[in-house]
């Protein structure tokens, strides 16, 4: 969906989006070079990749690379609500980071009306270490970031949950909890991927899929990978 990134508040009406559904699950893809897209989580299930001319198969959009962090706000994010409507994961991980009650952020809410979970996560550049804590098991990156409180900035322990040792690039994450706007159902989740800006205005589309799917998105592409049809032999 198209997005004007040199507001501080952004209202897209449904006509201004492109539609697109898919039938199996998603996941979200950001590649090193800026490369991000949706595929699918089991292979062979949702149109995905490149075509030899370097455009996508399927839905992307071409972003910073991670070696450029954005600095208009975080490269992915995650909406849910409604946990009790899925599935309770059988045992633990071992690379799950597990978020307590000391970790989590009100974001427009308080500790009575707040319905809803957000995860944002942030890639930052190397010469963000020397800022780096470690308290108890966390791993933790104190910094103000602009990007917030309508440009006013705000500060935030971003939990550090990966760090590429090759490049030194961050990989953090910062949870919230937040209260649903609209009219939502009773469980569901909103993935949000990165942004592009296109033109001089500030003008920009955004990655972003939502489950359920709304009755107002009615129609849209399909994204199902469809194998493509075996040529007719000449024999």
């Amino acid at each position: 969906m198209p997005v004007k990134y040199a507001r501080d508040t952004v209202d897209v009406g449904l006509a201004e989006t492109a539609h697109f559904t898919a039938d199996d699950r998603v996941k979200l893809s950001y590649h090193r070079d800026g490369f991000a897209q949706f595929s699918g989580e089991n292979p062979g299930t949702i149109a995905s990749g490149r075509k030899p001319d370097g455009t996508p198969k399927g839905l992307a959009i071409q972003t910073w690379p991670l070696a450029v962090p954005m600095e208009t706000g975080p490269n992915f994010g995650i909406q849910v609500w409604g946990l009790e409507g899925f599935q309770v994961l059988k045992g633990r991980p071992k690379n799950a980071h597990v978020f307590g009650e000391d970790d989590f952020y009100y974001r427009d809410c308080t500790p009575d009306d707040w319905h809803g979970y957000l995860f944002e996560g942030f890639v930052f550049t190397p010469h963000f270490r020397a800022h780096v804590r470690q308290i108890e098991d966390r791993i933790l990156l104190p910094l103000w970031h602009r990007a917030f409180g309508g440009g006013e900035g705000a500060s935030f322990d971003f939990r550090i949950v990966a760090i590429e040792l090759q490049t030194g690039l961050m990989l953090a994450l910062i949870a919230s909890r937040l209260r649903m706007e609209g009219d939502v159902p009773e469980c569901g989740f909103v993935l949000n991927g990165p942004g592009q800006v296109v033109d001089n205005e500030g003008n920009g589309f955004v990655l972003m899929a939502q489950y359920p799917r709304s009755a107002a998105f009615s129609g849209g592409i399909p994204l199902d990978y469809a194998p493509p049809a075996s040529q007719p032999s000449d024999e």
